[in-house]
């Protein structure tokens, strides 16, 4: 993802990321030979910008980074994991509509 809005993350700084902002903080597992992933970043991107005061988005590229998904049990993708305060409060796979994930969201907002 080329948005500024939405941050590559690594296994390593993971934990940090979720657990020191008071955003709700929304992370996209995904992989580059990924056509579902792929065709699910602008619309991931728009959420970013969107909602920039309350959400932080991050992209995890599952090929470079895989420890975090496996450990979270990420099976399928795209999986999109909501998280808030460090805990997970939702997790959709597959494609959706933004509306649908925005809706997933903004119950999360405060």
């Amino acid at each position: 993802m080329t948005s500024t809005n939405v941050r590559p993350v690594k296994d390593a700084e993971f934990e940090q990321l979720v657990s020191t902002t008071s955003k709700v903080v929304l992370i996209d597992f995904g992989a580059p030979w990924c056509a579902p992933c792929r065709q699910m970043e602008p619309v991931v991107e728009e959420l970013a910008e969107e909602f920039s005061e309350h959400l932080l988005v991050g992209a995890m590229n599952l090929d470079q980074d895989p420890e975090t998904a496996k450990r979270l049990g990420i099976r399928g993708l795209p999986t999109f994991l909501i998280l808030k305060n460090g805990v997970e409060v939702g997790r959709e796979i597959g494609t959706l509509t933004k509306t649908k994930l925005a809706a997933l969201l903004e119950p999360h907002f405060d």
